[in-house]
């Protein structure tokens, strides 16, 4: 409230102004009067139309919805827009274009395997058959490639995981890979000179994981492309991995279960000479034939049992398949040591 008089600011309830002493009620009796007259013309527009009564009544409605919070008015909210998420991860799908013919030139443990396709092999072709080995390698398929034999040693192990394919068109330079140390020494670079002369390699075991791979060619234009690599998350197809599941099964029913066995067979014989020993094949490694007992404690015990007994059983450990053993003392706590074979084959 302020008087009407001065403009001073009144106090709530105040009679009379405090600054110039005037009468401040002048300003309550024409507020009501106006909020009277005010109230008293809607009622009677209202009253004279219905249809105005209903506008009035619809803006009214709609203020209130907009002065609403969000959620509370379900009959007039808007839906919300649904978001779909992208995976921004494109989909990868092998080229189209058949693989060329090609034959494994020549292999060698802990080198990269060379392969030759025809001279006017293309560019794409050779895409192609960097992705069918791609395919053949991440599912086990190594024969279906010419690879019958293990392609590297690591951790004492021989096997495939991890391991370079190089793609040559024709075979003039295809044993470069292969010329030894002293050869290059003498000057013996090969029939295509000094440097790389592949059109296409690929390699997996990247960073020790076989499931890591790179691929890529060197164009007719003499270019470096890139193909694919393993962060494009490429996987093979379900289909081929039930296969690769059985093949693993069928693979270890065909090495394991006989290899148990002899080591069955082999511990019973130890306790019937009254050496408590257990040989069982050992389930990360079948080819690994692991010996327990606490007997091992006994330095003396662990020394003559691998100087004297085991060079008596080896050919016929070699010969169900084993090439290492592992002595263990203390049962599953201590991780044992193991030693190789040295069988012929």
């Amino acid at each position: 409230m302020f008087c009407p008089h001065c403009g001073a600011d009144l106090g709530a309830g105040a009679s009379f102004c405090p600054k110039c002493g005037k009468s401040a009620n002048v300003v309550a009796r024409p507020q009501a009067a106006i909020k009277q007259t005010f109230a008293g013309s809607i009622g009677y527009w209202i009253g004279r139309n219905p249809i105005l009564a209903i506008v009035l009544m619809a803006a009214v409605i709609w203020l209130i919805s907009r002065a609403l919070p969000k959620g509370e008015n379900q009959n007039t909210a808007q839906p919300k827009p649904v978001v779909t998420a992208i995976n921004s991860t494109p989909i990868v799908t092998p080229p189209s274009t058949p693989p060329p013919k090609f034959r494994l030139y020549k292999f060698k443990l802990d080198q990269p395997i060379s392969y030759v396709v025809p001279v006017n092999t293309t560019d794409e072709q050779i895409k192609s058959l960097l992705w069918l080995f791609r395919q053949k390698v991440r599912t086990g398929g190594f024969t279906e490639i010419g690879i019958t034999q293990p392609v590297s040693k690591q951790w004492g192990q021989y096997g495939s995981q991890s391991g370079m394919l190089l793609v040559y068109r024709g075979d003039r330079c295809a044993n470069e890979t292969y010329i030894s140390d002293a050869q290059l020494a003498k000057g013996n670079l090969g029939s295509c000179g000094y440097g790389e002369h592949d059109d296409g390699y690929y390699q997996w075991g990247v960073d020790g994981d076989p499931n890591k791979d790179d691929a890529g060619i060197r164009t007719k234009n003499g270019e470096n492309l890139h193909v694919f690599d393993y962060k494009d998350n490429w996987h093979p197809s379900s289909e081929a991995l039930q296969k690769v599941d059985q093949k693993v099964k069928d693979q270890w029913n065909e090495e394991y279960t006989p290899r148990q066995q002899f080591a069955v067979a082999m511990t019973n014989e130890l306790n019937r000479e009254g050496i408590d020993i257990d040989a069982s094949a050992d389930a990360a490694n079948p080819k690994q034939l692991d010996f327990e007992s606490k007997l091992f404690n006994n330095h003396e015990f662990r020394q003559s049992f691998l100087t004297k007994v085991l060079p008596t059983m080896q050919a016929n450990l070699c010969n169900a398949g084993f090439r290492s053993i592992r002595i263990v003392q203390e049962g599953d706590s201590d991780a044992g040591q193991s030693y190789p074979l040295q069988c012929s084959q």
